[in-house]
């Protein structure tokens, strides 16, 4: 999908970014035993909204993602947080085929996910909510319909 390449390349290629979790930016899970390499990103498509018309699709599409800004103090989390915030903070642009109208952050929160080993230590994470409204090839309904 090309919207997610969109989040990984913007993530991946900025240098407030990367110089805090190197290349450990991750779809959907991160691998096991990530969190003692250091700080790192994992992003999850949470839904997608397309616009209909009465032809069929508009060629929009709004897709929500949740981006988890994981670290070892709150410190940390925070400060990854709002570098990724700073990466996509109104960006409008051409990825591919697909063209950025716009970028949201409709939400953040905070938390700190315990190891399964019950002792105090874990992982700080900084959870965002962004919406990507974006270009797609529309979909025509077939004729006679």
């Amino acid at each position: 999908m090309i919207a997610e390449r969109v989040i990984f390349d913007r993530l991946a290629k900025d240098a407030a970014v990367s110089g805090i979790v190197d290349s450990r930016v991750y779809p959907a899970v991160a691998p096991a035993a990530t969190e003692q390499q250091g700080s790192y990103i994992v992003y999850t498509l949470s839904s997608t909204d397309r616009t209909p018309y009465m032809q069929g699709e508009a060629g929009l599409a709004t897709r929500t993602y949740t981006v988890e800004c994981c670290a070892s103090s709150y410190d940390g989390a925070a400060e990854l947080a709002e570098s990724v915030r700073l990466v996509f903070d109104s960006w409008r642009g051409d990825y591919a085929a697909m063209r950025v109208r716009r970028v949201t952050f409709e939400n953040e929160s905070a938390n700190f996910t315990r190891n399964e080993d019950g002792s105090d230590s874990g992982v700080y994470v900084r959870v965002l909510t962004i919406a990507i409204v974006h270009t797609e090839e529309p979909t025509a309904l077939p004729a006679g319909t």
